[in-house]
């Protein structure tokens, strides 16, 4: 079961992902983040939420990309508190 997910998960990434639409998940999903954790009364359970999906959303994204700047994950992980 898991062999299969792996297999298809890795086709979706190297062959369909649509690079511009995984960016732009990252993007929206750190700029929720931060709004939640904006808030006058905070809301860090949804903001961990959205962060999960922004790391998903990156790590997807830097499987499309063959060879990252090493200075991907520090410039696109700076939103973490």
């Amino acid at each position: 079961m898991f062999h299969q997910n792996e297999v298809e998960q890795s086709t979706y990434n190297f062959e369909y992902a649509d690079v511009d639409f995984l960016f732009t998940c990252f993007e929206q999903y750190e700029k929720e983040a931060q709004q939640l954790l904006a808030l006058e009364n905070p809301l860090p359970l949804p903001a961990y939420e959205r962060i999960l999906k922004a790391a998903i959303a990156l790590t997807c994204w830097m499987r499309v990309k063959p060879s990252p700047s090493p200075n991907v994950s520090a410039t696109f992980c700076v939103f973490v508190p």
